[in-house]
């Protein structure tokens, strides 16, 4: 059959690369299906791209990943599902049927079937179940048992727990990526290491989306991406993913070892977490001579209040430690932290403020309110204020803020605390010299 894969990804801030439909991709390719792709990131017009694709290619069935919810701002929340409902119209205008995927339809699969008006879905990692679900349409017969389906019945929308076990050896189509035209984000090539997480904070629901454990892919097998992709695409600068790299910490270093060993010559980056036990000084020296000159700090608050308001694994004096072990070891690293959830108070935003001065991060940068998303504690909390009256309520952008901060107040405190230290910037200039020659020149000084 002929399958047409969709990225309907075109907000240019939130451009990670598609990689669930890569991993699609060679799922349906393994069983014989001719796969096109079309990336409306980069389109002056997706609908006229996407009805290009359409006409040249003649899809069976055609396939829309959907990555982000929204926007992310609560100062100007912006929704891309009115668009990608077009999308989808479009296909089932040219008679093609619709199968929906991606982390953003997996948090909402029901509600997203029915707002698109779309055939069916498949919520969770979708490499297994596509390339059956397309068989079944193909057939007229669609195994109503495929793990992640999400379909219609005359009384309303069904839908099967999705498939969260992860990547480990599952293959990967990079050539259906635009790998170059990527080189905008902060890192070119993302390489998936591991998905899942066991940490339920309370304002996200990646323990729903993708698993309660962490599902790591292999270092022979990681270590080989990066050096075909290295190899194809001329790139040395990765951005390995993963929801809390240096945790479990054997694991990380494991990692960070068979690169070392592989001589790879690249720049990395990932995300990692302050949490006692799961960083040392060998894992932070292993970090640094595989590439790692540059890191995310997920600790969302430099207050104790707020750390455990959001059921983090940590404390203040670990985000202080740890930042401070990064600036021993020369590693530089963003702090990316929210503003205004539960428990949020005029106190807990000054005890953040004054620890900026202390955190030596080169940029911060911040959300001022929390999207709220179902299944999670806030979510529970927004129900209990009065600011929802259910999780049927967050398809479309939904925020909290802390009703004990006047957000009007709030907000410009928040942003006068940033502005303090943001000359800090400046040391953002070597790396991102350094990440330049990476993404354009394939060398990693």
């Amino acid at each position: 059959m002929k399958i047409l894969l969709v990225n309907t990804n075109t907000y240019r801030f939130m451009s990670p690369m598609p990689l669930g439909l890569a991993f699609v991709s060679a799922g349906l390719e393994e069983r014989g299906h001719d796969v096109a792709f079309t990336d409306l990131m980069f389109a002056g017009d997706p609908m006229a791209q996407l009805q290009r694709a359409l006409d040249e290619h003649q899809p069976d069935v055609a396939g829309f990943t959907i990555r982000n919810l929204d926007n992310q701002d609560m100062g100007d929340p912006l929704s891309p599902l009115p668009s990608i409902k077009e999308y989808v119209q479009l296909a089932k205008q040219a008679g093609v049927p619709t199968v929906l995927g991606g982390t953003a339809f997996t948090t909402f699969p029901a509600a997203m079937l029915e707002f698109m008006e779309a055939d069916y879905g498949i919520a969770g990692q979708g490499e297994a179940g596509m390339p059956l679900l397309v068989e079944g349409i193909g057939g007229g017969d669609v195994d109503r048992e495929i793990p992640g389906l999400v379909w219609r019945e005359e009384d309303g929308i069904r839908a099967n727990p999705p498939v969260t076990t992860g990547y480990r050896q599952v293959p990967c189509d990079w050539s259906m990526l635009q790998i170059k035209g990527y080189r905008g984000a902060l890192m070119p090539a993302a390489v998936l290491v591991k998905t899942g997480c066991p940490y339920e904070c309370s304002y996200c629901d990646a323990h729903a989306t993708f698993g309660k454990q962490f599902h790591a892919r292999d270092p022979e097998e990681i270590v080989e991406t990066i050096r075909a992709m290295r190899r194809q695409f001329r790139i040395a600068a990765f951005f390995l993913v993963d929801p809390c790299f240096n945790s479990p910490l054997p694991q990380a270093k494991a990692l960070l070892e068979a690169i070392i060993q592989a001589d790879l010559g690249v720049l990395i980056t990932s995300v990692l977490g302050p949490m006692s036990g799961e960083y040392d000084d060998e894992f932070l020296g292993l970090y640094k001579r595989a590439g790692g000159h540059f890191a995310v700090l997920g600790a969302e608050s430099f207050s104790d209040t707020m750390l455990r308001s959001y059921r983090k694994p940590f404390e203040m004096h670990d985000v202080l430690a740890f930042s401070a072990q990064l600036q021993r070891h020369g590693i530089k690293f963003i702090s990316d932290l929210m503003f205004g959830g539960p428990g949020e108070t005029r106190e807990t935003l000054e005890e953040s403020f004054e620890a900026m001065a202390h955190v030596p991060y080169t940029i911060a940068v911040a959300a001022r309110g929390l999207r709220i998303l179902p299944g999670t504690a806030v979510c529970d909390t927004a129900i209990e204020e009065g600011i929802i009256t259910g999780p049927d309520e967050l398809l479309m952008p939904r925020f909290y803020f802390s009703p004990r901060l006047d957000r009007d107040e709030a907000v410009p405190l928040i942003d006068a605390a940033l502005k303090k230290h943001a000359r800090r910037g400046i040391g953002m200039l070597p790396y991102g010299a350094r990440s330049l020659m990476a993404r354009y020149l394939n060398v990693a000084l």
